[in-house]
């Protein structure tokens, strides 16, 4: 059955983008309130040093895939990856940024994993083992609130807009095999 929310991190030449560490408090502020525990993908060349840095952000388990395969993003490793390790651990939720990387990652997600997503969300909230997200319409003049099918229920958090909460967890980091050549 599914549970607990995962995130994708995006990383940049061996650092963590300001957006990872907002979906990562995002992601820890939603299981709280639904009482399971966040997870964390990062792909990357030479990431396995920096993983555990997600765990002040709220993160109880770190899977990386340190290979030279994802030096460089590209859509079809890195889905493939991903897509590979949500459908081992089955999250109930998967959050990714509304960035370039993640709006590119996460319309090949939805494809992969058979499921329904909302993007650029300002707002998240559970409700009965539903994922209620807010987004903007018309330019912002108006925000819909959406409730997302399927298993994980997708969404792509806006930057900027999320708090980074630090916390005083410490996450635990498996180390994966994407499986990509």
């Amino acid at each position: 059955m599914a549970q607990g929310i995962m995130i994708v991190a995006e990383q940049r030449d061996g650092a963590f983008r300001k957006v990872t560490f907002e979906i990562a408090s995002a992601a820890r502020k939603l299981a709280d309130a639904a009482g399971g525990e966040v997870s964390a993908v990062v792909l990357g060349s030479g990431v396995e040093g920096i993983a555990g840095e997600l765990g002040k952000y709220g993160v109880d388990t770190v899977y990386v895939a340190d290979d030279a395969v994802f030096e460089k993003y590209t859509t079809e490793a890195y889905a493939a990856a991903v897509a590979k390790i949500v459908k081992e651990k089955d999250p109930a939720v998967l959050l990714l940024g509304a960035s370039v990387e993640g709006k590119d990652l996460s319309a090949r997600l939805v494809g992969k994993l058979a499921t329904g997503m909302a993007s650029d969300c300002t707002d998240i909230r559970m409700e009965g083992g539903k994922m209620i997200a807010v987004r903007p319409m018309y330019a912002g003049k108006t925000f819909a609130e959406v409730e997302v099918s399927g298993s994980p229920q997708m969404a792509s958090l806006r930057p900027n807009v999320f708090p980074i909460v630090e916390n005083a967890k410490a996450g635990a980091v498996e180390k994966f095999d994407a499986g990509v050549d």
